[in-house]
């Protein structure tokens, strides 16, 4: 029972983690317009979907230790790859071409 409660804990806390983190990467450079908001959300709720998707799958067709190998790889790809730098190109493609002041 305490297993199953740290890792509902774990899981709540790494899910309200991760959309303030992309919220907090992009915010500062592109500004709090809505459709910013949305896309930090958007973000959050297709992340979400996906671990989900993982899981069911994983737990439907595969081995307890094929489970566990999946599972450690998705957290050591979310450690090399959180977080992301926006880089001034992409921004600028965001905007239409136009340059910020930084």
């Amino acid at each position: 029972m305490v297993l199953f409660t740290f890792g509902i804990f774990t899981s709540a806390t790494l899910l309200f983690v991760v959309q303030p983190m992309v919220g907090k990467i992009l915010l500062p450079k592109l500004g709090g317009a809505p459709n910013v908001w949305n896309t930090c959300m958007l973000f959050f709720q297709a992340t979400l979907l996906a671990g989900y998707l993982a899981a069911h799958l994983l737990a439907k067709y595969c081995s307890l230790r094929v489970q566990v190998v999946g599972f450690v790889g998705i957290l050591c790809l979310a450690i090399f790859t959180l977080p992301f730098a926006v880089g001034e190109e992409w921004i600028a493609s965001l905007l239409g071409g136009r340059r910020i002041s930084t």
